[in-house]
């Protein structure tokens, strides 16, 4: 006689509770899963995403997190060449009326 094997689900529901982290809600997950059905390494980024009662957790791959570090530091640059200019500028009307 046959042996009967029970279908899995294809995604499994995974549930957690909200804990408390110095006063403020914490949501800790982990477990192999997150690398081995998900893909999940140490330092992946992610990007939560809230629409109603759904938080979606989706994971933003290498390349764009590459890109948005780059921009950032794009942008720091900017704000830190645009500081320079105006110290410069300040210190030469400062020259000027001396």
């Amino acid at each position: 006689m046959a042996k009967k094997v029970k279908a899995t689900k294809e995604i499994k529901t995974r549930s957690y509770r909200i804990t408390d982290m110095g006063g403020r809600p914490c949501l800790k997950i982990n477990g192999d899963f997150l690398a081995t059905e998900y893909g999940f390494e140490t330092g992946s980024r992610v990007e939560v995403v809230k629409d109603g009662d759904v938080i979606m957790i989706k994971k933003i791959d290498q390349a764009t997190t590459e890109y948005l570090e780059a921009q950032k530091r794009r942008s720091s640059i900017r704000k830190e060449m645009k500081n320079i200019a105006e110290r410069i500028s300040l210190m030469e009307r400062g020259h000027a009326l001396g």
